[in-house]
Order: structure tokens, then sequence, then C-alpha cells
């Protein structure tokens, strides 16, 4: 695991949600945007990751330095789109973060719901300054 220096001012970045303990995406992974957003303001750095279906996706935690499991502070629901930025206070960047996801879904009649771990991989040459 690599940290990403990130100096001041707004980055996007490339993001890939992984399985816990293997190197294929998860079944999470559609329900991400493959680009998230770095925001460094005065040394506190903030992720925000949009979920693409914010109906299914019932809670999103993102695991800090310490090992714990952080929940966002900010939340944007966009009810049209059915998408929810959700925006974390960071620690540092790493190439690598685990993440918790708690979803809810109907699926042939039947109600579906989950909570798993994974990993969020972040591509650090995808990293570019917004304006």
């Amino acid at each position: 695991m690599t940290m990403i220096n990130v100096d001041e001012g707004k980055y996007a970045i490339t993001i890939q949600a992984m399985k816990k303990n293997e190197d294929e995406p998860s079944a999470m992974a559609n329900f991400l945007s493959e680009s998230a957003i770095i925001k460094n303001q005065e040394g506190s750095l903030s992720l925000i990751i949009t979920l693409l279906d914010a109906k299914t996706i019932t809670g999103f935690q993102v695991e800090n330095q310490a090992g714990e499991q952080i929940h966002a502070f900010d939340k944007q629901l966009d009810e049209e789109a059915n998408t929810r930025d959700e925006t974390f206070e960071i620690d540092q960047l790493t190439t690598s973060i685990v993440a918790r996801v708690q979803y809810e879904a109907t699926y042939q009649g039947q109600k579906i719901q989950g909570d798993e771990e994974i990993r969020l991989i972040f591509d650090e040459e995808s990293l570019e300054k917004m304006n």
C-alpha cells in the first residue's frame, strides 16, 4: 500500500471496487462511480465517492488509518438520478482503502440484504487537478 501525495486543491482520481481478498472486481463495482474526488483544503483531506444506485446502497463506510470504520460527514442525494455523493474525512490517501457497503435489493421477488467488505483501489497515475 502506497501513500498518494495530494497537494492543496481538488482532484479527480480513478477508483476500482475490488473483492476483499481477491484481485477481482467486487459485485459492488457497478454501484460505484469509477472516479472519485479528493480535496485537500488547508491540510485536511476529503474523499468524495459517488454511489450510482442510492436506493440499493443503504450504507457505505471507509476505514481510517486506525482501522476504524468511518461514516460520511456529508451526503448529497440526487433523487432524480438515484445517485448519492458521500464525503469522508480521511487521514491520508493510499492506493488501497478498505470499505464496507450495505445493500438491499429485490431479486426474483426475494429481498436480498448484505454487508460486505471491499477494497477501493486508487490509480495514482490518474490523479488530475480540477478547476
